[in-house]
C-alpha cells in the first residue's frame, strides 16, 4: 500500500474521506459521552434533592 501523497487523486480523496469520517465518529462519541455525563449529574442532583443529602 502506497502512501496517500504518492498515489492518484482518488487515493488522496479516499484517505482524506476516511480521516474526515473518523473525525466525525470521534465527535459523535464525545458528544454522546458529554450527554451521558450531563444526564448522570442531573440524576445525582435530583436524587440528592429527594433524599435531602
Amino acid at each position: 500500500m502506497e502512501p496517500p501523497w504518492y498515489g492518484s487523486a482518488e487515493a488522496l480523496f479516499t484517505h482524506s474521506f476516511a480521516k474526515g469520517y473518523l473525525k466525525t465518529v470521534y465527535a459523535e462519541v464525545v458528544e454522546i459521552i458529554n450527554l451521558a455525563v450531563a444526564i448522570y449529574l442531573c440524576y445525582l442532583r435530583i436524587k440528592s434533592s429527594f433524599y435531602g443529602c
